[in-house]
């Protein structure tokens, strides 16, 4: 990111915390690098004492590593940018994330500022921001993405800084093919049947919401 000139979020090793919080302050950030997914693993820390309580709970197998917290709650996103086999830009599709219920990880307050982190099961609104999009797109383009690429973002501070690039289909690919932004389909019949895409007419300005369904029913009628 350093070589393609892009916004990034400084990240040393775990056992160089020091290095990160006297820069720049608790809270800090500390997730695993390897062997994960999902969120697991992934803390806020508020001060020294909680950041030495979680340090043995991570293995060197993991690499875990340490960053400044970024933004707030309210200035996530999950962006898709999608491309076909030869790298051609398709479109690409933003969701401000919605950090509560199954999306909300960990929240801490400190001095009547919340401080909160999300976990793997993303929900929001589809929205059409173009700052972000032609961000995205740039990246995806400078990286020579192929196919599916999701990336995790904040925006602080007037700047756009990513935290996480995953090349691969989203938690969130269910609900975007639910609003018309299906990647499989678009992928497989690129990649099939040589046919080609321009931007989606996709849905936006709404909200997806995940839940739990509860069901009660009476036993003899459980077949």
């Amino acid at each position: 990111m350093k070589e393609l000139g892009v916004d990034f979020i400084e990240t040393a090793p775990l056992k160089d915390w020091k290095i990160i919080a006297e820069k720049f302050g608790f809270p800090l950030i500390v997730k695993p690098t390897k062997g994960t997914g999902g969120s697991r693993g992934l803390n806020i820390v508020l001060n020294e004492e909680e950041l030495m309580n979680i340090f043995d709970t991570y293995t060197q197998a993991q690499a875990p590593c340490v960053q400044p917290y970024i933004g707030t709650e309210n200035d996530e996103y999950t962006v898709g940018v999608l491309s076909d086999k030869d790298g051609n830009l398709i479109d690409s599709i933003v969701m401000k994330r919605k950090l509560t219920g199954l999306s909300l990880l960990q929240s801490k307050v400190v001095n009547d500022k919340n401080y909160a982190i999300s976990t793997g099961y993303s929900q929001g609104f589809f929205i059409k921001d173009k700052e972000i999009q032609d961000f995205c797109e740039d990246f995806a383009g400078k990286i020579n993405s192929k196919g599916p690429l999701n990336l995790q973002l904040r925006k602080h501070e007037g700047k756009i800084y990513i935290f996480e690039i995953h090349p691969r289909f989203s938690g969130t690919t269910t609900f975007r093919a639910d609003v018309g932004f299906n990647e499989p389909d678009v992928l497989l019949r690129n990649h099939l049947f040589g046919e080609t895409f321009g931007r989606l007419n996709y849905q936006y300005d709404v909200a997806c919401i995940r839940a739990f369904e509860h069901v009660v029913v009476p036993i003899k009628d459980m077949k």
